[in-house]
């Protein structure tokens, strides 16, 4: 638990607990309203504590040690996905005969032909019946 959190956690419990003597010294006494409102801190202190433990739990954040020497923005990745699969020695022709390899079987306008029965032959009497039954629903 870091000093901010426990900083946030005492802000938050405080506003919590003003608030309620506020509301508690309109209908108690100044001694009542007091207690109230120092029980309500703690409680409250004890929920946030509680709640920030379970979440860090849950969503696996807890704080680990850091390593050695390696903080944060010390490395920095100077490979890019696409050159992880080139090999040093690679020229250029042989990367352009591997790219080709990739896309051999690509066509941009190479659409699939639609089968059609030739037994069935479509009459235009029967697609215009069907329209307008479609077009009366």
């Amino acid at each position: 638990m870091t000093t901010g959190t426990l900083k946030w956690n005492f802000i938050l419990s405080g506003i919590v607990s003003v608030l309620t003597f506020m509301f508690s010294f309109l209908n108690n006494l100044l001694v009542e309203s007091l207690i109230r409102s120092l029980v309500v801190f703690g409680v409250f202190f004890f929920i946030i504590i509680v709640a920030q433990v379970v979440i860090r739990q849950t969503l696996g954040t807890v704080l680990l040690p850091h390593e050695e020497g390696v903080g944060p923005g010390q490395h920095i990745n100077l490979v890019t996905p696409e050159e992880t699969s080139m090999s040093p020695v690679e020229t250029g022709t042989d990367q352009q005969r591997r790219a080709e390899g990739d896309f051999a079987g690509f066509s941009p306008n190479d659409f699939p032909r639609v089968a059609r029965n030739e037994s069935s032959a479509l009459d235009p009497e029967e697609i215009a019946q069907a329209l307008r039954v479609f077009s009366d629903e």
